[in-house]
């Protein structure tokens, strides 16, 4: 693939009037660098930096080359964002008609106060991927480093967010009076129904606003009641407190504090014993709190165990029993005469065996003898990162192997998921029809809730894919941070393949029905002091195994 890209990349538009002669020039910004657009994208200043100032551009309507509206000039400001003048094209004929009616269109509904945005459509031509800082953690996207800017286009809904156009200059008393625009109001008229209609709407809207006042009041009088009642049930369970009853949260609190300690010196205190290795060491089982959140986490680094059917108990192993796919016995019937099928339901049963899978944690004297160091939050995070990378690694290319100790099935190396692979069209390619011919090859039951799972290397492919026009195929960003390719979630996984010949880059998959795990809680840790060395290492294990239940769940890509 080429590395030029075309971009569409847009800001927002607040428009100011101004009474003044210029008619059709208007100001603002285009492009704000270090932000994250809607396409996982951010311009560096760099790119920004590099931009042709001298070049006259044309100015689009919704990036349509047959809708132009005129031309602009760009320029930076002293924050470096990407600013531009833009002429609007208002000349008419001699009996004073709009030769470009599009442009006096868009220029009178921006006079009339639309809220119009921006958008600059060009050629990436050098671009890095990395990891940008947002208020929900860090998001993987793509800094542009250079782009070669080709147009700007006027829209309804942008990409960019930061910038604002601050004047749209002009005289208002000479908007109106534009003949060649059929799509115009006729006259006043339709501009002062609108405005009765708009006084009517306004008025309406104060007698709701009453009425909802009003029961805003009554509201408040049963929330200050019911604060009333937990004030009461406060000090209800502070005597219950001083009685003996325990609270769960100080009992979290305790449990955590007895780990910390134990991280730090081996005292058990109240811990639960798991078993005792030898006279003098143990292993404990981490607090149920805890091990939620160790859980919890997993799950974001894994995005498998976060989809997928989960099993738990006490036995070394888990019966599954799955429900064998459905033979239609249903049929039309007379009044009085029965069903002459009899229907039946079958069931295949996997048993799920739980292995032992264990995350060493070296910790010097030093670090276990600072006081400022949280222990149980290191080694957290630690264990959840470790179990994480590797469940996903087993998960899609394990090698079930009892007397290996390895029981976590990867769906890559099952027989009946590959017999279900399509082949790509092309050799050492895959194409967006390729994608498609996933979700159509799956059954109904199982294509409903699927999701794609994609390599790295698969998701850059994805996103540069474009149509003959030379356009960005697919838009990444949908529903807040959620990827959504033909309406289906899709999930990227550094351990699918990359694309090459007789590899497996793509699955469509409902991997909640097609994939399950046993897990034989709980977690346990144990200590291990090398004294010579100075150094503990800490011991966390869980027992955990994995199969897949439903090959037909599974829809992988083969690369031809």
């Amino acid at each position: 693939m080429p590395e030029k890209l075309e971009k569409n990349m847009s800001v927002g538009l607040t428009l100011k009037q101004e009474n003044e002669t210029e008619k059709g020039i208007i100001e603002g910004q285009l492009v704000t660098h270090s932000v994250l657009d809607a396409y996982s994208d951010v311009f560096t200043k760099e790119s920004l930096d590099k931009v042709d100032k001298d070049k006259t551009y044309f100015l689009l309507h919704m990036h349509n080359w047959e809708r132009e509206l005129g031309v602009m000039k760009l320029h930076q400001d002293e924050q470096g964002n990407l600013k531009f003048i833009g002429q609007l094209d208002l000349s008419t004929d001699d009996n004073g008609n709009a030769l470009n009616k599009e442009a006096q269109k868009v220029y009178s509904m921006m006079k009339k106060g639309a809220n119009y945005q921006m958008s600059v459509g060009g050629l990436i031509k050098s671009r890095e991927f990395g990891k940008f800082n947002t208020d929900e953690g860090e998001v993987d996207v793509r800094f542009i480093k250079e782009f070669e800017v080709v147009e700007g286009s006027i829209v309804l809904k942008g990409a960019v967010p930061g910038a604002t156009v601050q004047t749209v200059k002009g005289d208002n008393n000479n908007i109106n009076k534009n003949k060649g625009d059929d799509n115009m109001p006729k006259n006043i008229e339709d501009l002062e129904k609108g405005m009765n209609q708009n006084t009517a709407d306004i008025k309406k809207a104060n007698e709701d606003l009453a009425i909802a006042l009003k029961k805003n009041e009554e509201l408040e009088g049963k929330v200050e009641k019911a604060n009333e009642e937990l004030e009461k049930m406060g000090k209800s369970l502070d005597e219950l407190m001083k009685k003996g009853v325990s609270n769960p949260e100080t009992e979290e609190k305790k449990e955590t504090e007895a780990l910390q300690k134990f991280l730090r010196t081996g005292e058990v205190g109240n811990l639960r014993v798991a078993k005792a290795i030898s006279s003098t060491q143990v292993a404990v089982l981490i607090p149920s709190a805890l091990e939620r959140e160790i859980l919890k986490e997993i799950k974001e680094n894994s995005p498998f165990l976060f989809n997928a059917r989960i099993y738990t108990g006490k036995e070394s192993y888990r019966r599954v029993p799955v429900r064998n796919e459905i033979t239609p016995k249903n049929q039309a019937v007379k009044e009085g005469v029965g069903n002459t099928q009899s229907g039946e339901i079958s069931y295949t049963y996997i048993d799920i065996k739980a292995g032992k899978r264990q995350v060493p944690y070296p910790l010097t004297d030093e670090a276990r003898e600072d006081a400022f160091a949280d222990l149980v939050s290191e080694i957290k995070e630690a264990v959840a990162e470790d179990f994480g990378i590797t469940l996903s690694d087993l998960t899609i290319n394990g090698t079930y192997n009892e007397t290996a100790d390895q029981f976590i099935e990867g769906f890559m190396t099952n027989a009946d998921v590959k017999a279900n692979a399509v082949t790509s069209a092309t050799a050492g390619k895959v194409t967006w029809e390729d994608m498609v011919k996933l979700e159509t090859g799956m059954k109904k039951q199982y294509r409903k809730n699927a999701k794609y799972y994609v390599s790295l290397k698969m998701y850059e492919e994805m996103k540069l894919w474009k149509d003959t026009t030379d356009r960005q195929l697919w838009s990444t960003i949908h529903n807040g941070a959620t990827m959504v390719f033909n309406g289906y979630e899709v999930v990227v996984d550094e351990f699918l393949d990359d694309i090459a010949t007789g590899k497996f880059p793509a699955i469509f998959c409902d991997f909640k029905k097609g994939y399950g795990y046993y897990i034989k809680n709980d977690f346990e840790q144990e200590t291990n002091r090398k004294v010579n060395e100075g150094i503990t290492e800490i011991y966390t294990r869980i027992r955990i195994g994995g199969k897949v239940l439903r090959p037909n769940a599974f829809k992988p890509l083969k690369v031809k």
